[in-house]
């Protein structure tokens, strides 16, 4: 059986290139401590890493401590206990927020909080449960001025510690919907992502012995109220759904290694929480272990992956996630991910080595910008300019035309699409593709708009617009990349939109543009 030490961290789409990761860096446990538990857990907010060290011996053995980790900078500073103890294991759990960061240890008795004043950390509280609490620290999470603190055993809980100036009070906690089923390990995992909270109980019993169950909470601003349990699409007995849990906005990711690996994501649809999608192991076979540990971070989901070890990068566009890399280690089983914007921590405590923390750089640009609108930023409309970001103004009250790229723009996985929106409403337009900039990218004036692109010119279609938007490709339409004729390595290639205003506004030539937009295609 897999043993997870993990305390889960709490913190229309455009185009982009390729997902892409550098380094490693190699936060060594530099104090080479044999079976310290060096990086057992890991927790970051920005290029900050927090790697726990649950039985780093100082003064006493088996203490614990927090290392902290600036990706690019190395390690800069420790937390320890205030009063360390022999056993104590500082580091079972983490979180971080803001200029908050919360520690449990293993005596399940202690929250320890820090707090940030310049660079520096200091310990400002500590959190004690008001009667004994079987399990207390198992998981952490912060909203706000509140912390979370998960209390799995038994019926299993979730206490609720919230500031008052630089007072703690401990508030109702908060129990299982059904205790009769969701004692099975509630609260044994906390996610939390703005005013959502969600709270794992993966041995609950729902339709099998421990299928599992995951509790969504809503901060009204007078507490948290349940809003919807969510249990597995495909239920199987010990399945344990809510082994791994991480929310970002309106996305929740529910790891499931029990039943050959799955990380299934749902979706806030108006109010209620859907099925969007079931993540499997790059190879599209049954991986044991597979979502054991899930991070997520905006459209970016990394899911721990033992083969070949380490995690496996998905990416969604508009609804569709698919695998884009895999950031390898080994195959060793204990495993801690972390994930922010930019950085990507994957912690080996070494199972009785001094242990590693891979902490990866993360760079998912945008593939598509902006160019040549007729805004004023550019050069000057013929007629009048447009909103910000559009083409010159038309004879309908858009603010002139806009065209956007989404999807993915890379050669292997080409998923753009062009939409134009804010023409007249059932105007007739073309989507075209050049090689350069009109202008040196300001544009020159043509029609009633400016026309941005230049250079090698292909037409990819005509389409005649709903209520004023249309979009290239359509259903029978080659995608853009090939009907563009771009390399298979990849290119830059400039796009607009040219379609008919046959209403007088300016000029008498009855046609407009939208902006450009710029597109570096990857391989």
């Amino acid at each position: 059986m897999l043993v997870r030490l993990l305390a889960l961290c709490v913190f229309s789409a455009a185009a982009h290139a390729q997902l892409t990761l550098t380094g490693p860096e190699g936060a060594v446990n530099n104090d080479n401590q044999s079976g310290a538990l060096f990086g057992h857990s890991v927790c970051a907010q920005g290029s900050l890493v927090l790697i726990a060290e649950q039985h780093y011996t100082g003064a006493y053995s088996e203490q614990g401590r927090v290392r902290l980790y600036s990706a690019g900078a190395g390690f800069v500073g420790n937390l320890e206990a205030p009063a360390p103890a022999s056993g104590e294991q500082f580091g079972q759990a983490l979180a971080i927020s803001g200029g908050l960061i919360a520690v449990s240890n293993a005596t399940q008795t202690a929250v320890h909080l820090y707090e940030q004043t310049g660079s520096s950390w200091y310990w400002s509280a500590t959190l004690n449960p008001s009667s004994p609490m079987p399990g207390f620290g198992a998981s952490l999470a912060i909203v706000g001025n509140t912390v979370l603190v998960g209390a799995p055993s038994g019926a299993g809980r979730v206490a609720q510690f919230t500031s008052n100036g630089p007072f703690w009070f401990q508030g109702p906690d908060i129990l299982p919907p059904n205790p009769v089923i969701d004692g099975g390990g509630f609260g044994e995992l906390i996610a939390v992502s703005g005013n959502m909270v969600a709270i794992a109980a993966a041995r609950t019993t729902s339709t099998f012995s421990e299928d599992g169950a995951v509790h969504l909470y809503a901060n009204s601003g007078s507490g948290l109220a349940l809003v919807q349990t969510l249990t597995s699409p495909s239920p199987t007995p010990q399945q344990r759904f809510g082994y791994s849990i991480d929310i970002d906005a309106d996305t929740v990711v529910i790891g499931t290694p029990n039943d050959g690996g799955h990380a299934w994501v749902f979706v806030n649809s108006a109010g209620s929480w859907q099925l969007e999608s079931a993540l499997l192991h790059p190879s599209g076979l049954p991986q044991s272990n597979f979502g054991s540990y899930v991070q997520l971070v905006g459209n970016i989901a990394a899911i721990w992956n033992p083969a070949p070890g380490g995690a496996a990068l998905f990416r969604r566009e508009e609804g569709y996630w698919s695998w884009k890399l895999n950031a390898a280690v080994s195959t060793d089983p204990w495993r801690a991910i972390a994930l922010t914007s930019s950085v990507l921590a994957l912690g080996d405590p070494g199972q009785g080595q001094a242990g590693i923390v891979s902490v990866y750089g993360v760079s998912d640009p945008p593939a598509a910008t902006t160019f040549c609108a007729g805004d004023g930023t550019a050069n000057a409309c013929p007629c009048a300019p447009g909103a910000q970001g559009h083409g010159c103004a038309n004879s309908w009250p858009t603010g002139g035309a806009v065209l956007v790229a989404r999807g993915d723009a890379s050669m292997g996985h080409d998923t753009v699409f062009l939409d134009a929106f804010g023409t007249p409403p059932n105007a007739t337009g073309l989507f075209f593709q050049g090689t350069a900039q009109a202008g040196a990218g300001n544009g020159a004036q043509f029609g009633d708009g400016l026309r941005c692109v230049a250079g090698s010119a292909i037409r990819l279609g005509v389409k005649t617009a709903s209520g004023g938007a249309s979009t290239y490709p359509g259903p029978s339409d080659l995608p853009v990349s090939v009907k563009g004729i771009v390399p298979p390595g990849g290119a830059t290639r400039y796009y607009q939109h040219w379609y008919r205003d046959v209403a007088f506004y300016c000029t008498p030539s009855g046609f407009n543009l939208t902006n450009g937009v710029r597109i570096a295609w990857t391989p």
